[in-house]
């Protein structure tokens, strides 16, 4: 641009009318001041921009500055370079460059250039990654929500497995015992009792507790329940025992209200 006006403010050049009114046709706000601040060129869209700013008309450079550093009016939006919301809601970036040549004094060239188009495209951009930083942020939550659900529903079907396989267990037992068959067959159930136990025991995230009768004592009356035990509670039975007990106390609680859990343990053939 200076290209251009720095013939045009030649002494020998066409008319100062002439250039005015092209000047004044330019969509940019744009000002020459000598290198003192006074003006020296000066469109229309430049008075109208300074005026939107400070309210009243520009005089010097140095007014200009006072207003792009801190507006009367509008809101400043800092960067490399600054840029200014208008009361109107147009946004103006501003530019400011020392200009030399040839036969003509240096001016201070000051340049407002619209942008409001590129304010709001950016605005939109910034609106829309923020909108997909929460899409990704609630897709991700949504994929461990499907993971976590996932890892509960293999839990869950797993230990309703042993469940039944140990409740199966307990019914081979008690008939067992009922029917009084033969020991070897007892063994075999008790046998695939342990088993589901310790499957159980694997899968269990808990580490065991150090005295897990008494545990399991106290839950039992956080239910309601009394527990007595008689006898000797074998050490290489008792998680099996833990176990049936349990069972034992969820299926009276549930159908038929029980408050008190008696378990009598009875050595046979010597342990």
């Amino acid at each position: 641009m200076w290209n251009k006006l720095k013939q045009w403010l030649h002494p020998d050049h066409i008319t100062r009318s002439s250039i005015k009114e092209g000047f004044d046709d330019l969509p940019a706000a744009v000002c020459y001041f000598t290198p003192d601040g006074i003006i020296r060129l000066c469109n229309r869209q430049m008075f109208r921009v300074y005026r939107a700013l400070s309210g009243r008309d520009l005089q010097s450079l140095e007014e200009l500055h006072q207003q792009v550093w801190a507006p009367t009016h509008g809101r400043r939006v800092d960067g490399k370079n600054p840029s200014f919301v208008l009361p109107d809601g147009t946004c103006w970036l501003y530019s400011e460059q020392t200009v030399f040549g040839e036969g003509v004094r240096p001016h201070v060239e000051c340049i407002f250039s619209e942008v409001t188009d590129l304010q709001r495209q950016r605005q939109e951009l910034l609106r829309q990654n923020q909108e997909l930083l929460r899409m990704n942020r609630e897709l991700r939550r949504l994929s461990e929500n499907v993971q976590e659900m996932t890892r509960e529903k293999e839990i869950l079907e797993f230990k309703t497995r042993l469940h039944d396989e140990m409740g199966y267990g307990l019914t081979a037992v008690r008939q067992c015992l009922l029917q009084r068959k033969d020991p070897a067959e007892l063994e075999a159930s008790l046998e695939q009792m342990n088993k589901a136990v310790q499957l159980y025991r694997k899968d269990s995230e808990t580490p065991p507790e150090e005295n897990e009768w008494d545990v399991f004592v106290e839950d039992a009356a956080q239910l309601g329940v009394t527990v007595a035990l008689q006898g000797p509670m074998p050490r290489q039975r008792q998680q099996l025992l833990l176990t049936i007990a349990r069972e034992c106390i969820t299926n009276a609680v549930r159908y038929a209200g029980a408050n008190r859990l008696e378990i009598t343990i009875t050595p046979q053939g010597g342990g």
